[in-house]
């Protein structure tokens, strides 16, 4: 017993973890799109304000995807007696369509482009931004390889002590 509560210690201690580092994502994120939308803008790059809208479709992303956990784990109600637990699909779905649409945008940005071509120009604020949107990029893959790791450890843990690991959403 004291293992497995061990183990949810360690669980709410990875999931408080993963939540801070989901927050700081968004936010890097919302200032990486600013500042590959204001580069995109200066340069005419088509690719680079795509790469800005990729950017703050990842924050909204998880800002929706949160919004429908907490709404799916509410209890059930006289109006909802089987719960809400399709919240979740609707989320999903709202995100898709959001990124449908600014897929359908960049299409015809980019059709615009190949029909009526410009020039785009290239700075030292343009590669200084985009070298910082890189190193952002590298910072979040360590940060998500550590705690793959550390689940992988958890899961093993329980795997060898015959304990089933159940992944438990926040509330």
């Amino acid at each position: 017993y004291l293992d497995i509560l061990e183990d949810t210690r360690q669980d709410k201690e990875l999931e408080s973890r993963y939540l801070a580092l989901e927050s700081e994502a968004r936010q890097l994120n919302i200032l990486l799109f600013f500042g590959k939308w204001l580069a995109g803008t200066i340069s005419g790059s088509i690719a680079i304000t795509a790469d800005a809208f990729n950017n703050l479709s990842d924050a909204g992303s998880s800002i929706i995807t949160l919004i429908g956990f907490r709404l799916s784990g509410q209890e059930p109600d006289p109006e909802h007696p089987f719960g809400h637990g399709r919240m979740e699909y609707v989320s999903g779905l709202v995100v898709a369509a959001v990124i449908l649409i600014m897929a359908v945008e960049l299409i015809q940005d980019s059709i615009r482009k190949i029909l009526h071509p410009e020039a785009t120009e290239c700075s030292a604020l343009i590669i200084v931004i985009l070298l910082i949107s890189i190193a952002v990029k590298l910072y979040f893959v360590l940060i998500q390889f550590d705690i793959a790791l550390h689940f992988r450890e958890v899961k093993n843990t329980c795997q060898m002590e015959r304990i089933i690991y159940i992944q438990v959403y926040p509330e």
